[in-house]
């Protein structure tokens, strides 16, 4: 290491941008940094307590505030169920209507067939698995 080199490093330490002076640099940033987010904690704590957010009038709305979870799992796994019922019975009367406007055409007729027995065996699926869900 040369003569120059000496200076530099010497001239690097004066001016604060060596490694020691870039640490200090950043700990004085963090530290001014992290204080008033700090306070600002402390200070926000007691207010956020009385901020209404709005959240339990929505549990006593939708009735989902107190009750066991495995009773709303199960309204929930109810309410689709229920929602595939309809769409079995739509499929069944989608069928029918086929049937009903095939004017004796073989291929529609064996078309509207096969709709009604997957909409019925949809339909039956439904009902074993809302008797279940009860």
């Amino acid at each position: 290491m040369g003569r120059g080199d000496m200076e530099r490093g010497t001239q690097n330490r004066e001016e604060g941008t060596g490694n020691s002076g870039r640490r200090r640099r950043i700990v004085r940033h963090a530290f001014w940094f992290l204080v008033p987010c700090f306070v600002f904690l402390v200070l926000a704590l007691p207010a956020a307590a009385q901020v209404n957010t709005g959240l339990d009038e929505f549990g006593r709305v939708t009735v989902l505030g107190g009750e066991d979870i495995r009773i709303i799992v199960a309204r929930i796994i109810r309410a689709f169920v229920g929602l595939l019922g309809i769409i079995a019975v739509c499929i069944v009367l989608y069928g029918g209507f086929l049937w009903m406007t095939a004017n004796g055409a073989e291929e529609k007729i064996t078309k509207a067939k096969k709709i009604l027995i997957n909409g019925a065996i949809g339909l039956l699926i439904v009902l074993s698995a809302f008797s279940i869900a009860q």
